[in-house]
């Protein structure tokens, strides 16, 4: 069969864009901005040939919950998924 599984925690989704980059060594800010505001610079961003591979769409499924129940497959399979670690915060 197919079993929805997930990670030990969850996070949202500029809170998981932070601790990858984090775990990769770069330090950038992170920001949200009203969907409005976006789109406005998304779109002059696409006018002048850039970020053309990321859509409104992309950006709206960003901000959905996607928590999945991953129940049955902690039951059947003992899947017991762990908190997400990076080498930063294990020296935190």
């Amino acid at each position: 069969g197919l079993f929805a599984i997930g990670g030990g925690e969850t996070l949202r989704y500029d809170d998981m864009v932070r601790r990858v980059l984090r775990a990769r060594g770069i330090r950038a800010p992170v920001l949200r901005v009203p969907d409005a505001l976006f789109n406005v610079a998304l779109g002059l961003a696409h006018r002048v040939g850039r970020l053309r591979s990321l859509t409104p769409a992309m950006v709206r499924r960003m901000r959905e919950d996607l928590v999945v129940d991953d129940g049955e497959a902690r039951s059947v399979l003992r899947h017991a998924p762990e908190r997400f670690l990076d080498s930063q915060a294990t020296r935190d």
